[in-house]
């Protein structure tokens, strides 16, 4: 009886502690700060549902009021091209949802604060789930 646990407890340990596969990424964040001012950036880009991917872009720390102009694109389509204006804190948003395309998804965002002329950029490469 005391083997047979001692056996059991082992092949629980064994299963536990095996490696499993990676699965594929469902969100891929990237931060960088702003040029020529004191703003920073985040992207986000994550999985939706099975066929479509939400991408986020956020602009924090410059000044209330000022007017922000941003493109994105996914694998070189459009996906955000407008602008808009800072809130509190400097605070401005875009959300856009877009297809996930077949393979990697490169996602490249880049803004500008049409005010201070401020500047923003990054991208990101999403895996197809």
């Amino acid at each position: 009886m005391r083997l047979a646990r001692m056996v059991a407890v082992c092949s629980l340990l064994v299963l536990t502690l095996w490696p499993v596969p990676a699965s594929a990424v469902d969100k891929v964040v990237v931060r960088g700060d702003c040029v020529a001012g004191p703003s920073t950036w985040k992207l986000v880009t994550r999985q939706f549902d099975a066929s479509t991917l939400l991408i986020r872009v956020e602009i924090n720390g410059g000044v209330a009021g000022q007017e922000w102009s941003m493109f994105v694109t996914d694998n070189g389509d459009k996906v955000i091209r407008n602008a808009k204006t800072s809130g509190t804190g400097g605070f401005v948003r875009w959300v856009r949802k877009t297809n996930d395309r077949a393979g990697a998804d490169d996602v490249v965002m880049s803004a500008l604060n049409r005010d201070s002329g401020e500047t923003c950029g990054g991208s990101l490469s999403f895996q197809q789930n």
